[in-house]
């Protein structure tokens, strides 16, 4: 088990002087042992502190003296700064290599250090769900086509399709770029570029909310649906109105909605702009698809000699 950093031991031992719950109470709420609550105020008591006491024989940590004076520096120059990007920045100014989790375990805090407590994210996010938050909004200039056409190359696309990749040996790895020119990196930063398009955990490209959100998709969006498509000017009137609100029988089975349904192929030349029933090598010749002859498919299927 990992040892507490010297900010959550404060906190503990804070919470125990204000009276905020026993031993017991502070355990669960801090999500540790009361045997460690419980050495945490002995060791206050005793000492006066609650930084852990050095071991003769342990070993030495790997952020000490000038190494943590810099990263305190750091911290308090780049409050934004997440733990990699601290861990960076020490490699780069005292050449040590140390973990996010390392650097975490330092004792140094920013100024988000007070919500790791429950208690405290729970009452920041009361307050923001009381704030009249206001989303500024206006018509795009060439139509709402534009911005889905705009939108859909990045939320339907990889960092790099494969289709650009040209080589790949120890050298490094080369593809094509704007202009049918190439770029050749190595192994390690073409990699570092491509983990820059993916999302960190419990990140979306698209979040779906009020009338789109998964909890409305089959019952207020489809009313809602329903009432632009019968509006003659549907810029003119609110969808979802008093009648709504009413929740008629008839409102709660709307009719089928007239949907012009595409194919994949098409769907993806819209989106990403690569037609398949063009061929890629000389962009004008139709693509026939035809099934493979049967001796082909015999010999594909068959298994490789290893003799």
């Amino acid at each position: 088990m990992r040892p507490c950093g010297l900010d959550l031991r404060e906190r503990i031992v804070k919470a125990y002087e204000n009276g905020e719950g026993s031993v017991r109470d502070l355990a669960e709420q801090f999500e540790v042992a009361p045997k460690t609550v419980q050495s945490y105020l002995t060791l206050y008591r005793t000492t006066g502190s609650v930084a852990p006491r050095p071991r003769a024989n342990g070993p030495r940590p790997k952020i000490d003296g000038q190494a943590l004076d810099d990263l305190r520096s750091l911290v308090a120059t780049s409050s934004d700064a997440t733990l990699d990007d601290l861990a960076d920045q020490l490699a780069r100014r005292d050449h040590i290599v140390a973990s996010r989790h390392t650097v975490g375990r330092a004792g140094v805090t920013g100024g988000a250090a007070a919500l790791a407590n429950p208690a405290a994210f729970a009452a920041l996010l009361d307050a923001l769900y009381h704030k009249p938050w206001v989303v500024y909004a206006k018509p795009p200039f060439a139509g709402p086509e534009q911005v889905f056409a705009y939108l859909g190359r990045y939320t339907h696309r990889v960092g790099l399709s494969n289709h650009r990749l040209r080589w790949m040996d120890k050298r490094g790895v080369c593809f094509r770029t704007r202009g049918d020119k190439t770029v050749t990196l190595s192994a390690e930063e073409f990699l570092r570029r491509f983990l820059l398009h993916v999302l960190p955990h419990r990140f979306v490209k698209i979040r779906h909310f009020g009338l789109m959100a998964a909890c409305h998709a089959t019952t207020t969006l489809e009313v809602a649906r329903t009432r632009i498509l019968a509006a003659p000017d549907a810029g003119q009137r609110a969808v979802g109105g008093d009648e709504h609100r009413k929740g008629s029988s008839h409102e709660r089975e709307p009719s089928p909605r007239h949907i012009v349904k595409v194919d994949w192929c098409t769907l993806l030349a819209a989106l990403t702009g690569i037609d398949l029933s063009i061929c890629p090598r000389c962009g004008q010749a139709a693509m026939a698809r035809r099934p493979l002859p049967s001796c082909v498919v015999a010999s594909s299927a068959a298994p490789p000699d290893t003799s």
